[in-house]
C-alpha cells in the first residue's frame, strides 16, 4: 500500500513539474510574449490570450523603456525560479503594468481638460 502511495506521489509530482517547467522566459520582444501566454496559459489559455492581446501594445510600443524591459525579464525569470504560480503571481504582475497604463491615460486626458 505504501508503494502504490509513494509511486502514485511520484508520478502527480512529476506531472506537476512538467506542466510548470518554463525556465526563462526570451528577452526577444515577440518571442517573450509567446513565452508568457504559454506559461500563462498552463493556467487557463483564454485568459492567457486576452491578457497577452492586452499587454503586447505595452511590450511593443514605447511604454516600456529598454531597461525596463531588461527588468522585467529579469524580475519574471526570478519568479519562475523561485516556483511562483501562473495565477495569480505572474497574472498579478502583468495587472500592474496594465492597470499603471490606465491611470496614466486618465491623468493626461484629465490634464488636457
Amino acid at each position: 500500500m505504501k508503494f502504490r502511495f509513494l509511486v502514485c506521489l511520484i508520478v502527480f509530482i512529476s506531472f506537476f513539474k512538467s506542466v510548470y517547467s518554463q525556465n526563462t522566459f526570451t528577452p526577444e520582444p515577440e518571442k517573450f510574449l509567446k513565452d508568457v501566454q504559454t506559461f500563462l496559459g498552463t493556467y487557463d489559455k483564454s485568459k492567457a490570450k486576452k491578457y497577452v492581446k492586452s499587454f503586447e501594445p505595452l511590450w511593443l510600443g514605447e511604454f516600456f523603456t529598454p531597461g525596463n524591459k531588461a527588468h522585467v525579464y529579469a524580475t519574471l525569470n526570478d519568479m519562475v525560479s523561485k516556483g511562483l504560480r501562473p495565477y495569480p503571481d505572474f497574472f498579478s504582475f502583468i495587472n500592474a503594468f496594465l492597470n499603471r497604463r490606465i491611470i496614466i491615460i486618465d491623468i493626461s486626458r484629465r490634464i488636457r481638460m
